[in-house]
């Protein structure tokens, strides 16, 4: 068993609770995300910039949903939702876009690789709502969100997606080391106290 920061409090986490909570992480997946803009920056600087305006527009709905409790309180009580399940919405934007790039150069594979993405994502989300997290409704809405965007980047840009295994392989295990080496950033009591902050004044 591990200890994890847990939105405000230590929680004990097993080995899979725990992998799977770095599946979903901004310390593991904005490495990767920004080495995806990057190697498509070469060739495609078009579709580079459209991943990250619509990666910023996820994170940023996501941010905007909990302050909008925090500070003013608006949520949906009936379907217990206080926000979008940030892991679960970086999920869904990553892995399926991932796998299809990697993929994309072998046709039979492509689909295939975005069906195994969003299975991680639904993994993901199935993980934090088995430790208590989040709700049902915010790891859904999580998911609908974080699809929208790879759903709008395999249907705009399949024919180029492509990325080369090597590079890739470098940022994970890049990532994989920065999330070993990084201490846990806690976002959610950030902007807890961004919230406060903004609701004082």
């Amino acid at each position: 068993m591990s200890r994890t920061w847990c939105g405000g409090a230590w929680c004990e986490m097993n080995a899979l609770e725990q992998l799977l909570t770095w599946m979903g992480d901004a310390r593991l997946l904005l490495p990767v995300i920004a080495a995806m803009a990057l190697l498509w920056w070469r060739t495609r600087p078009r579709m580079a910039l459209e991943w990250g305006a619509l990666v910023a527009a996820m994170g940023a709905t996501v941010a905007a949903s909990k302050l909008a409790y925090i500070v003013w309180g608006i949520d949906w009580q009936t379907l217990r939702f206080y926000g979008f399940s940030g892991h679960s919405a970086m999920s869904a934007t990553v892995y399926p876009v991932a796998l299809y790039a990697l993929c994309a150069r072998a046709r039979a594979l492509r689909w295939p690789a975005v069906a195994a993405g969003a299975l991680l994502a639904l993994v993901v989300g199935f993980s934090r709502a088995a430790m208590n997290l989040h709700s049902a409704s915010e790891i859904v809405g999580g998911l609908a969100l974080g699809t929208m965007v790879s759903g709008a980047m395999i249907y705009r840009w399949r024919q180029q997606l492509a990325i080369h295994w090597a590079p890739m392989a470098g940022a994970w295990l890049l990532a994989v080391l920065l999330v070993l080496a990084v201490p846990s950033v806690a976002i959610e009591d950030l902007l807890q106290r961004l919230g406060g902050a903004l609701h004082a004044a």
